[in-house]
């Protein structure tokens, strides 16, 4: 089977120990080429830049092996709702798991082995993801305040609540409790599945994420990717939480309306997909995140607020 490792960065200064994973859905292609390139990156900016340093060690992984290799979000069933306990226990209690259960203790496995050679005071994990609408980028905390403040640094809109109508995802296993030391973890929207820019916007991030947690200085590392993020971000509001999440049930025919975009603003009673029983409408008014046109998935479509009260951009993304 494909490495798993995209690569390995450490400088022997001790730091925190930054995992960033790509490809936990297999049709979002864009943070394993953006893992890629980072790598490349580092290795050449000592080179270039001769004040450069490096505290900790970075670690970047793929996620699901199988489902990127076919270009599928998954095999069986969803990655990024499997990290849950009783379902990592059982996987482990069979000889040879398959799809997803293996993918699962494959990536749990790798980043056990990360920590017990390591042995890092604290573990910082970006998990990089792209969506099936264009619109802008945010970044989903885990609604801890350590998340929240990191969040905030990688110049994208934090939205929160997630953790709360989801479950099973990496946000949910990678913590303290499980990893038995400090832990804060974050996941980027970078953007489209298929825009060549999510790929630039998730360096962007990643380095942004770097230079938060401290294992660079910042603009150390040299890209042309940073003011793509910061413009795409322009205008977004920055902080969202939660309101309202549609769960597509098996068998109901859900059908999202077509032309929705990440942080289109959305009315009440507007109608936003149908289903065999007719139309569905927006219970409140809201900022649509991440509308569902893609096979498979279950997560119709997100409503969020703006916390801080700020209007909702006018502007629409191409």
């Amino acid at each position: 089977m494909e490495n798993r490792i995209v690569g390995v960065y450490d400088n022997e200064i001790k730091g925190p120990l930054a995992i960033i994973i790509g490809g936990v859905h297999g049709n979002e292609k864009a943070g394993v080429k953006a893992l890629d390139l980072l790598f490349k990156m580092l290795e050449v900016e000592p080179i270039t830049n001769k004040q450069f340093k490096f505290s900790g060690r970075l670690v970047g992984i793929k996620g699901n092996l199988q489902a990127l290799s076919v270009d599928q979000r998954y095999i069986s069933e969803d990655l990024n709702r499997i990290f849950l306990r009783e379902k990592i226990e059982s996987a482990l209690l069979q000889e040879h798991p398959v799809d997803e259960e293996a993918e699962l203790i494959g990536i749990i496995n790798e980043i056990d082995r990360q920590i017990e050679e390591y042995q890092p005071n604290e573990i910082f994990v970006l998990d990089l993801h792209t969506t099936t609408a264009s619109g802008g980028i945010f970044t989903i905390v885990n609604d801890t305040p350590e998340s929240i403040k990191l969040g905030l640094k990688l110049d994208a809109t934090v939205i929160e609540g997630f953790i709360k109508d989801l479950h099973g995802t990496v946000l949910h296993y990678f913590n303290e409790e499980n990893l038995n030391r400090p832990c804060v973890s974050l996941c980027f929207e970078s953007g489209q599945h298929d825009d060549k820019l999510s790929v630039n916007r998730c360096i962007a991030a990643s380095v942004n994420f770097l230079s938060a947690i401290e294992c660079v200085e910042k603009f150390h590392i040299e890209t042309i990717h940073e003011e793509i993020l910061n413009n795409y971000a322009n205008g977004l509001p920055k902080h969202c939480k939660l309101i309202y999440t549609y769960k597509i049930d098996k068998n109901e025919n859900f059908r999202m309306k077509p032309g929705f975009k990440n942080f289109d603003r959305i009315r009440k009673n507007q109608i936003l997909a149908t289903n065999k029983d007719g139309c569905i409408k927006a219970p409140s008014d809201g900022i649509m995140i991440m509308p569902h046109y893609q096979e498979k998935g279950s997560d119709g479509f997100f409503l969020v607020k703006d916390v801080l009260g700020e209007k909702i951009p006018k502007k629409s993304f191409l």
